[in-house]
């Protein structure tokens, strides 16, 4: 006969109890990526490309390629991706030909939020900042991307800059009602392309996301908490920790026959 003490019945229950309060914290979904390549170059040694869709992301390149003459020319570099909920790090370096060697770091982060500690309904805004040294010496762009629930993102744009540059970007009032879950995801890309004179090009995306909590008036909630919702591996987990006490309840009046 198995048998089982109070006490010990007493601890699987609180474990049990335990187990489901860690499991309900949600965990923002993060991906990121990188990814570098010589374009139409012709690789002669070493490793064209570099690709990686882990979290964070990171990956290195070198070797030698043809350049437009037929001329070997040494290629190498980095890229890394480094999300997490309110904060976004990019970082490249390259040396390569022209604009034909190109490297690209991707993060995005998205979750589900809930406001607690007021009532009714208000505002959320959300507020990115940091610092860049970023962008295409070829004339593209990299971006930040802000989406609210499931209304078109907001896109702001960062052209290419010799010199390192603030960066901002604040979004329009997005109607809440508090107590409400709603979803959110933030998103970054950036781009480095290689130098005519085969000279070092490094660039770097730091980002930090605030999220403000106003009132109908557009006032500032001192006493809003801002949540991310739970999971609902929790609700599995319960169930399943409801099952166990029942078999522990069972072998408890087993015992007591």
């Amino acid at each position: 006969m198995i048998s089982i003490s109070r006490n010990l019945k007493m601890k699987v229950v609180l474990s049990i109890i335990v187990l489901c309060l860690v499991s309900s914290a949600q965990a923002a979904m993060l991906t990121s990526s990188v990814s570098a390549s010589t374009g139409v170059l012709r690789l002669v040694s070493g490793t064209n490309s570099c690709s990686d869709a882990s979290v964070p992301a990171a990956c290195s390149f070198s070797g030698m390629v043809l350049n437009n003459f037929d001329q070997p020319v040494a290629i190498q570099g980095s890229a890394s991706a480094i999300p997490s909920l309110y904060a976004i790090d990019h970082a490249a370096s390259i040396t390569g030909f022209t604009n034909n060697l190109h490297a690209r770091a991707d993060a995005e982060v998205a979750t589900e939020f809930v406001i607690t500690g007021v009532t009714g309904s208000g505002f959320v805004q959300y507020v990115v900042s940091g610092d860049a040294s970023v962008g295409s010496d070829n004339g593209g762009a990299s971006f930040i991307r802000v989406r609210h629930g499931g209304l078109p993102a907001e896109i702001e744009l960062i052209y290419p800059w010799a010199l390192p540059q603030a960066v901002s970007l604040t979004s329009q009032l997005y109607p809440v009602q508090f107590g409400e879950p709603f979803a959110f995801s933030w998103a970054t890309r950036m781009d480095v392309w290689g130098s005519g004179a085969d000279q070092a090009r490094e660039r770097y995306l730091r980002l930090g996301l605030e999220i403000l909590v106003l009132d109908a008036q557009e006032n500032a909630l001192a006493n809003a908490r801002l949540m991310e919702t739970p999971e609902p591996a929790g609700f599995g987990l319960l169930v399943s920790g409801l099952g166990v006490m029942g078999f522990v309840f069972r072998l408890r009046r087993q015992q007591s026959r």
